[in-house]
Order: C-alpha cells, then sequence, then structure tokens
C-alpha cells in the first residue's frame, strides 16, 4: 500500500480540499435535523428536499459536455462553492420556510457541479486508483473526527441555546466559502478539455456497473439523513449532540474500514467489496426488526452500533466499487457521463426524500430501514451477475 506522499499531487491537493471542506460537509449533513429542531414536520422537509432537487436537474447534461468541450471542472467547482456557501448563509439565518426553501434551492443548485468531483478523481486517481480512494477516505475522516468532536464538546455546554448555536454555525461555515475557491483556483490543476470530436464509446460492463451504483445510492438514501435525524431527534427526543455524535460514529467506522483495507493484502479487496454490499442489503431491514423486539432503554446504543456498523460496510464498498466506475467510463466522455449519470442519481434521490418523509410521517420514524434492505436486493443481485461476467 502506498504512503500518501508517494500518491500523484493532483490527488493529494484533492484529497486535502475534501478534508479542509469537511465543515461543509457536515452543514449539509445536518440540514433535516436542523429543520427538525426548528419544529418542521418530516414530510414537509422531504417535500422541500425533493422539490429543490428538481429544479434544474435537466440541465445537467449540458454543464457536463461544457466540462468536456468548454469549461474546465475547476472552474465549475468554483461555482459551486460560491453557491453553497451562500445558500448556507441564508439558511443560517432563516425566519421561515420561504427563507429555508431559498438557501436548500442554492445548495441543490450547487449540488449539479457535484459531478465534477468525479471528473477531477477521474482525472487525478487514474495512477493507483485503488490507492487513491483508501486515502481518499483516511485523510478527510481525520478532518471530519476533530470536526465532530469539536462540536459535541461546543454543543454540551449550549444545549438550551443549540438552535441559536446551529444558525451560527451554518452562517459561520457558509463565510468560509472565499477560502475554499481559493485553494480550488491556486492548488487544483485544471482538467483538460476535449475540443475535437471522438467516437463515443462504452465499456461492456458500463450499464451494469451504473445500475448497481444508481441501485446502491437509491437504497443507502433511505438511511441518510432524514431517517437518522428523525430516529434522534424525534423517537428519542434527543439534539444536535447526539447527532453530533452519530457524525464522529460515522468517522470512526469510516477511518476503521479503510485502516483495514490500508493493512489488508490487495488480493482481498475485492472480497471486501463483495462482503460489504451483502451486508449492507440486510442492514436496514435488521434495523428495523431490532425496533420492534429491544427495549427503548437499550434501543439507543443498538442504533448507535448499528449505525457504526453500516458505514463501515458502505466505506468498504465505495472504496472498492467507485474505482470500478472510474475504469468503464472514457477519459474524453467523464463530464458527459458523470454529469448524465448525476441526473439520474438526483431522478432518483428526488422522490426518495419524499417517501422518507411520508414514512416517517406513517410508519414511524425506523420504517424507511425497511425499504433500503428491499431496494439493495436487486443491486446485490446485479451486481452478483456482473461479478460473474467479470471472472468469467
Amino acid at each position: 500500500m502506498l504512503k500518501f506522499g508517494d500518491l500523484p499531487k493532483g490527488a493529494r491537493y484533492l484529497i486535502i480540499y475534501y478534508a479542509i471542506g469537511t465543515p461543509s460537509a457536515i452543514a449539509v449533513e445536518i440540514f433535516s435535523a436542523y429543520a427538525l429542531r426548528l419544529g418542521y414536520a418530516p414530510i414537509y422537509i422531504g417535500a422541500l428536499i425533493s422539490l429543490v432537487s428538481l429544479i434544474a436537474t435537466f440541465f445537467l447534461p449540458l454543464i457536463g459536455y461544457l466540462a468536456d468541450r468548454r469549461i474546465s471542472a475547476k472552474y465549475l467547482l468554483i461555482i459551486s462553492e460560491g453557491l453553497l456557501g451562500i445558500g448556507l448563509i441564508i439558511i443560517g439565518i432563516s425566519r421561515n420556510i420561504f427563507h429555508l426553501l431559498a438557501g436548500r434551492l442554492l445548495l441543490s443548485i450547487s449540488f449539479l457541479f457535484n459531478f465534477t468531483f468525479l471528473v477531477y478523481e477521474r482525472y487525478l486517481y487514474r495512477e493507483k486508483t485503488e490507492e487513491c480512494y483508501v486515502w481518499h477516505w483516511i485523510i478527510p475522516t481525520f478532518a471530519a473526527i476533530f470536526s465532530y468532536a469539536l462540536l459535541i464538546l461546543t454543543f454540551l455546554f449550549i444545549e438550551k441555546t443549540e438552535v441559536l448555536a446551529a444558525r451560527i454555525l451554518y452562517i459561520l461555515i457558509g463565510s468560509m466559502f472565499p477560502v475554499f475557491i481559493a485553494y480550488i483556483y491556486f492548488f487544483l490543476p485544471d482538467v483538460p478539455t476535449v475540443r475535437e470530436k471522438t467516437k463515443f464509446r462504452l465499456e461492456k460492463k458500463f450499464l451494469g456497473i451504473i445500475a448497481i451504483y444508481l441501485l446502491s445510492t437509491f437504497g443507502i438514501s433511505f438511511i441518510y439523513g432524514l431517517t437518522m435525524a428523525s430516529i434522534i431527534i424525534e423517537y428519542f427526543g434527543a439534539g444536535f449532540v447526539a447527532i453530533f455524535a452519530l457524525g464522529l460514529i460515522e468517522s470512526l467506522s469510516s477511518l476503521s474500514s479503510s485502516s483495514l483495507k490500508y493493512f489488508s493484502k490487495k488480493e482481498c479487496w475485492p472480497v471486501l467489496t463483495d462482503i460489504s454490499l451483502l451486508f449492507l442489503t440486510i442492514y436496514g431491514a435488521s434495523l428495523y426488526v431490532a425496533q420492534i423486539f429491544v427495549s427503548d432503554n437499550y434501543l439507543l446504543i443498538i442504533v448507535f452500533v448499528f449505525y457504526f456498523l453500516f458505514n463501515f460496510l458502505f466505506s468498504l464498498w465505495d472504496m472498492g466499487f467507485r474505482p470500478m466506475v472510474m475504469k468503464v467510463v472514457a477519459e474524453e466522455y467523464k463530464g458527459t457521463v458523470f454529469s448524465t449519470i448525476s441526473m439520474l442519481r438526483r431522478f432518483l434521490i428526488i422522490p426518495s426524500s419524499l417517501i422518507v418523509g411520508i414514512l416517517i410521517q406513517n410508519f414511524g420514524s425506523f420504517s424507511p430501514a425497511l425499504v433500503e434492505s428491499i431496494v439493495m436486493i436487486p443491486c446485490l443481485l446485479l451486481y452478483i451477475r456482473v461479478r460473474r461476467r467479470t471472472k468469467s
């Protein structure tokens, strides 16, 4: 396994960018919890996320085409950071649902440019791809552990004013966007655009692998975000300290899985990917059954343990499967392909947020977990089929 300093220079700079961008990622991650603490019902939060995610989604392939032929992904990423920062500030100063909608809309528009992360990874991780993705998890995870630990210590002392503190947190993190823009401009390289026309080609495994990626993303969306926020805040009546504790657990589990992969033999890596998807498939159903039979006195501990296992498995899965996605995408069409994939992914995520809100409202906070397992079953079956074809 390569040391971090042995990775390509551009790959190291991108991984460091992910690490310093951890506060923004945390702010986005706690949005559902923030909205719940402001008093909005889960069904309205899910509907709001779905509504703003729908806006401008159809423009993704055009943006991706421009990234390939006209505009470097670097400048698209700069636009994304600016929109994200302004959106976080508006969320922090929001006083009603319309302000919250406006801020979340800017976040959603900034997410349109998220495919540029994949474009950069395809370009900068093209050498030693699997090793890059191990460090891609390790370095930002250390930043997340530090950030969540600091937030837990801070919010422990301001429990009675945690909503006000959360507002200040959003404003402070949003105000950091000039720093991120400066880092992108001065440290991340330009991604070459391809002006001449080339014949579009696809690997034989392309459709199967992309379908697996979309299905797994759709399934996992029933666990993250609103589901966990509802379990912690509505079911257990806890606050932001518990939400940040979940984030810390998520980071520690990711560090554990990336460490496992770092110290394991490379020939074992495909097996770790296979096992992780298998257990991700049964995870949601197991959590749902656990909440039926375990008393509330122990259920919170079970939730934390299960969440650790979930993120441990997801990290292993992502580290193993993301390189497979990169290998089937041609270099000259990375922007077009990844933006189209991102558009399809958004079409799946858009209804999932609303579905999660409806499920929580009618069947309880744990009900979306059961749907996660149902969605992951065809994903697992398709993955088995693709793996068998690859081996043969």
